[in-house]
């Protein structure tokens, strides 16, 4: 989709990777940064939650 793939210079250097990119071993770094992520966030929430202070009663 998108159209068709143009002529783009060979020496164009991009930190996301430039143009089409396909980066080597990218479903193992995906893997890694969500474990990452999800090994820092859910730390965060429990600490977060364990020190919650409700001022009001809230009936269910």
């Amino acid at each position: 989709g998108g159209g068709k793939r143009f002529p783009y210079p060979q020496y164009v250097w991009s930190p996301a990777g430039g143009w089409w990119c396909n980066p080597r071993n990218w479903k193992r770094n995906t893997a890694l940064a969500t474990v990452a992520v999800i090994g820092i966030c859910m730390p965060a929430f429990y600490l977060s939650a364990s020190r919650e202070v409700r001022t009001a009663v809230i009936d269910v």
